[in-house]
């Protein structure tokens, strides 16, 4: 249907003008179903445009001055370092069963752990990391188990303390989630000791080699006025680090394969853009192999943590270039044990990033060179 050339240009305007905001809503809101069908009908110009962006890039990327690489650690590096710091000290009678972390719940009081019944964990056990007290496993499926930390809320732990007389005395330690734990009742009325230890005393069907072991909460302080009798005792206390990654309950025997966690869904990927106009120089844009189960999450080359995934449209994805100074001030990233030859620093596995990836040292520059992985965490970690 023809119409007055007048008429058909403002056909045209209006036309013109939905596509434009249709475009932007479907920025802001994507729908799946829609993104489906454009990739299947300009599938096929993909590989050329992909191949074509990455030669310009080259070109007109900004060019600044590199310094020397750092090499990344072997894989599993972070692992064998926390693994040699995190296994507490031997108890006659008991071992440890080494059980990784999946999951940080309920503002991290609660641990979600990789291993169940298959492996003999059952209610009741205790958890340690290094020489800190954890918690109880409370929930036990065949695969799957939940450990509450000692500061989940009315979670009741006994103790062991010293007293200002230097008396050892004991007490009941109540959680309060996020705050610190209280110290209720106390032994006698006694008073304690202000920045004494306070230990892990157990129950009565602990063995008592466990017992004995000296597994340590936190440091006892005291808070509110003392001359309107408001005074109550705390014990400073939160989750080790090296906790989130794996903990260590106390059995009667090793099972006879070690837990693995599961392994982070990854898939290569080629730079589209080197860098992107409209949201600047620190973006680039990588196109998919291949779709992955979950919205990656972050990128990789050469064993190195290029970025967080900042956009995905189908399988083109946008990542943010930043450097590890980045991912400290986020609370996202995590040094070394204390006495291991540290080179750098690594993610701590938060916002579905898997847990131990490298970061390299503040202001080191990412590779230029090399392929390209996004990953995805196969759990989510919340804090």
């Amino acid at each position: 249907m023809w119409l007055l050339p007048g008429a058909e240009r403002e056909r045209r305007a209006l036309l013109l003008g939905a596509a434009l905001i249709l475009a932007i809503l479907l920025s802001w809101w994507p729908s799946t179903a829609v993104e489906r069908v454009c990739d299947r009908a300009l599938g096929f110009v993909a590989p050329p445009i992909a191949t074509a962006a990455f030669w310009i890039g080259r070109l007109v990327a900004p060019a600044s001055a590199r310094s020397p690489m750092a090499e990344a650690p072997a894989a599993g590096w972070l692992d064998a370092a926390e693994r040699a710091v995190a296994l507490p000290k031997p108890v006659s009678g008991l071992a440890w069963i080494e059980v990784p972390v999946v999951g940080i719940e309920r503002q991290g009081s609660a641990l979600r752990l990789g291993a169940g019944s298959r492996i003999g964990l059952a209610e009741g056990m205790v958890a340690a990391c290094g020489g800190a007290y954890l918690g109880r496993i409370t929930e036990v499926e065949e695969d799957r188990a939940l450990l509450l930390h000692y500061r989940a809320a009315d979670e009741r732990t006994g103790v062991r303390l010293q007293s200002a007389a230097g008396e050892d005395i004991g007490a009941i330690l109540i959680g309060r989630s996020r705050r610190p734990a209280l110290l209720s009742p106390i032994a006698d009325g006694a008073t304690p000791n202000p920045g004494c230890a306070v230990q892990f005393r157990g129950r009565r069907s602990d063995p008592p080699a466990l017992v004995a072991a000296g597994l340590e909460l936190g440091v006892c302080a005291s808070f509110g006025d003392l001359r309107r009798g408001e005074q109550a005792w705390v014990v400073e206390g939160t989750l080790p680090s090296l906790a989130e990654g794996r903990v260590y309950v106390a059995a009667g025997a090793l099972p006879l394969l070690p837990v693995k966690p599961p392994e982070p869904a990854q898939a290569d990927a080629v730079e589209a853009l080197r860098w992107d106009a409209v949201l600047g120089s620190r973006f680039s844009a990588y196109a998919l192999s291949e779709s992955l189960p979950h919205a990656p999450t972050v990128a990789l080359r050469a064993g190195r943590v290029l970025g967080p995934v900042h956009r995905q449209r189908g399988r083109l994805c946008w990542i943010r270039n930043d450097d590890a100074s980045h991912w400290i001030e986020r609370g996202a990233a995590l040094a070394a044990p204390d006495g291991s030859a540290a080179p750098g620093w690594f993610t701590r596995g938060l916002g579905g990033v898997p847990r131990g990836l490298w970061l390299a040292a503040p202001g080191d520059l990412p590779p230029p060179t090399g392929a390209v992985q996004f990953l995805v965490a196969p759990f989510t970690r919340e804090l």
